[in-house]
C-alpha cells in the first residue's frame, strides 16, 4: 500500500525533525547542496541522502528527488517527488512504536 503526505522542508535541527520533513544541507541555499536529512514519514528515523550517491539526483526547485530513499530502520521505500512524500511498506517494514 503506497501512503502519501506533504514532504516539509525545514531548517530544524535534525534531532528534532518530525515524520515527513526534510532538511538541507547546509540549510543556506546561497551555498551548495551537500544533501538532505529525511526524516521518514513511517517510522520517524532520519536518513540521509546523498545526490550523486547511487544516481540520486535532488531539484531543489520542485523539491523532487530522482530516485527512491530506503529508510534504514523502517525498510519503507520513501520517495519524494513535487513536494509530497510517498511511501510504501513492504513485508520487512517496522511501524513506529506510540
Amino acid at each position: 500500500m503506497v501512503h502519501k503526505t506533504d514532504a516539509v522542508v525545514s531548517s530544524k535541527p535534525v534531532c528534532k525533525l518530525a515524520p515527513g520533513e526534510l532538511r538541507r544541507v547546509p540549510t543556506d541555499r546561497s551555498r551548495g547542496l551537500i544533501g538532505y536529512h529525511v526524516a521518514c514519514p513511517a517510522c520517524g528515523f532520519v536518513n540521509i541522502a546523498l545526490p550523486d550517491a547511487e544516481g540520486l539526483r535532488v531539484d531543489e526547485a520542485t523539491t523532487t528527488f530522482s530516485e527512491r530513499i530506503g529508510c534504514l530502520r523502517c525498510h519503507a521505500q520513501l520517495r519524494i517527488d513535487h513536494g509530497a512524500f510517498f511511501w510504501e511498506e513492504g513485508q520487512r517494514v517496522r511501524r513506529r512504536s506510540v
